[in-house]
């Protein structure tokens, strides 16, 4: 019985110190204003910065396509960068980059986490 008064005590506790404005809460139509903004615009030029983490993970047997790094960055997090694509475009900056490698990339986003270098001439890889 004394336990079951405890909980009682302790909820009520909890809801006065909600009630009060004590503590606070966002509304989650302003957290997902706040994810969005940090998210990239497919379809869109992006110039970010960040740490060279490994290579993008391919299916195995596929023998074509696309290669990408994947690079952390402070804005967007990981980010897979493409360098390569289907044996029509090879950027050798990001073919020679290697873990822990600082970038610079200036690409297209195609994805909200994929930039590529391969559409444009004006696009870059740049080792810091």
């Amino acid at each position: 019985m004394r336990l079951i008064e405890l909980a009682l005590i302790a909820g009520l506790s909890v809801g006065a110190i909600c009630a009060s404005g004590a503590i606070k809460r966002f509304p989650p139509e302003s957290v997902k204003v706040l994810a969005e903004d940090q998210a990239l615009k497919v379809g869109s030029e992006v110039t970010i910065k960040g740490e060279v983490l490994g290579r993008e993970k391919r299916r195995e047997g596929l023998a074509d396509g696309e290669f990408a790094l994947r690079v952390s960055t402070a804005d967007y997090g990981v980010v897979n960068v493409v360098y390569s694509s289907f044996r029509l475009c090879r950027n050798e900056v990001g073919a020679a980059a290697q873990e822990g490698d600082q970038l610079e990339v200036f690409g297209k986003v195609t994805n909200k986490d994929r930039v590529t270098v391969c559409t444009s001439k004006a696009y870059y890889i740049k080792k810091l």
